[in-house]
């Protein structure tokens, strides 16, 4: 953790570059105002190959990944999907060189039975192409799409009741995963709310299961998603995940990067303020007009190509437990900023850049959730804002929906947002719905 992560606005004539959905916009701040940097990008570990393979063979509180093999197993590799890192990493993303690494592992120990599932939930499937994008043809070519596939959280067939937890949380999940001897999960932790637990209880399972995470009751008391202690989705989610535990084999690898977020080209934006040269300063404004020239799909089309330039900085596997704990302390020791004070107006320029809106449109309603689930919810100890605070988010919103992507959102915010904005009158609609929809 950095100590010259807070600077201050010296005049009133400094310019600043805010995100501005998949585009930018200039503004001037009031002298004083306080910004806020991340720290540097921590050194990335030069070969992660190496470091992914140390990783397997040497892991915390279990047996070495080879030693866990036999011939005639039935393994299944489960991997996080396209919802991160953000942007996308530059090829090869992680989870192809971790993947490939244990195929080659499971072909040595005479292991065929190989499936590979996008743990999903219930976000959008991934296409074949983006497949591609994140583990490489060759991968694709070999499994896809009988051995290489989407979790389906809606096929009941190969969804399976577990049980539940004391607390009387429903646990269902994947049926492949449970009959398999071995579940091995690669995760890459991009933020201290991914990873533990929470890659299986969500995931592999259904909504039978998120529903005890994704209502009004446990978001509203978890007094930050990104402080899993203090976190009541993360205390259910545990609860959840030690069950799993009691009923499959599994052994996790959880890979963490830096905050090396832009290319080359791109690197001006991760400067802080005070150290733009007249060349970086050139290079913002020139991005910045050129992206305001393009309408919002040519604006979302040009964003989407770009790909972070991210580094592993850490690999650890075996035990759930010992393993996050690992992943968290590099988490916050790249993103955690010491502040003294909360403000009074916390400003933010907001980019169309989602977990649920990958190679897709940040709609109003996923517009909300990234503001008020994510950008309010970056904090451990207290909110950046005091209560009753002005949260002022940059973004041109427009009311714009992907048909394919996110039909549902559309009857949600016509016809149920149009009615309520309570969020608890609306979890009171939305079980009438989902009641109706399984008495059709």
């Amino acid at each position: 953790m950095e100590d010259n992560c807070i600077s201050y606005v010296k005049d009133n004539d400094h310019k600043f570059a805010f995100f501005y959905g998949s585009g930018f916009r200039i503004d001037k701040l009031p002298k004083g105002t306080r910004i806020i940097y991340p720290p540097r990008p921590i050194k990335k570990i030069a070969n992660p190959y190496e470091a992914i393979e140390n990783a397997l063979e040497n892991p915390i509180n279990s047996k070495p990944l080879s030693k866990l093999l036999k011939p005639k197993m039935m393994v299944t590799i489960a991997f996080d999907d396209l919802s991160l890192p953000l942007p996308p990493m530059k090829k090869p993303d992680l989870r192809k060189i971790a993947i490939e690494i244990i195929l080659q592992k499971l072909e040595k120990a005479g292991v065929s039975d190989v499936h590979l599932i996008a743990a999903i939930c219930l976000h959008r499937k991934m296409t074949r192409k983006e497949f591609e994008e994140m583990l490489g043809k060759e991968i694709v070519k070999r499994f896809y799409p009988d051995r290489l596939y989407n979790h389906d959280a809606e096929d009941k067939k190969n969804i399976v009741y577990l049980g539940k937890t004391k607390h009387g949380d429903v646990v269902n999940i994947n049926r492949r995963a449970l009959e398999s001897d071995l579940v091995i999960y690669v995760n890459i932790n991009f933020v201290s709310m991914d990873g533990g637990h929470k890659s299986f209880a969500t995931g592999l399972c259904d909504y039978e299961t998120v529903k005890h995470t994704h209502n009004v009751k446990a978001l509203m008391n978890s007094k930050s998603y990104f402080d899993p202690e203090k976190s009541m989705l993360h205390y259910i989610l545990n609860r959840q995940g030690i069950l799993i535990e009691k009923k499959l084999k599994t052994f996790r690898l959880e890979m963490t990067i830096n905050n090396d977020m832009f290319p080359w080209h791109l690197k001006s934006l991760q400067k802080r303020h005070h150290e733009l040269s007249i060349l970086d300063k050139f290079a913002i404004r020139l991005a910045v007009s050129f992206m305001n020239l393009l309408n919002p799909a040519l604006q979302r089309k040009l964003a989407s190509i770009i790909r972070s330039n991210y580094g592993l900085i850490g690999a650890y596997a075996g035990d759930v437990n010992k393993v996050h704990k690992k992943a968290l302390e590099d988490n916050f020791m790249q993103y955690e900023v010491e502040i003294n004070g909360q403000c009074d107006v916390l400003i933010g320029g907001i980019p169309d850049m989602s977990p649920y809106n990958v190679n897709s449109i940040l709609n109003p309603v996923l517009f909300v959730c990234l503001v008020h689930g994510y950008f309010f919810n970056l904090y451990r100890g207290k909110p950046l804002i005091k209560k009753n605070g002005v949260l002022i988010a940059v973004h041109p919103l427009e009311e714009e929906f992907n048909k394919i992507h996110h039909p549902s959102y559309i009857d949600f915010y016509e016809n149920v947002l149009t009615k309520t904005l309570d969020a608890k009158e609306i979890e009171k609609i939305m079980r009438k719905v989902l009641q109706n929809m399984k008495n059709m």
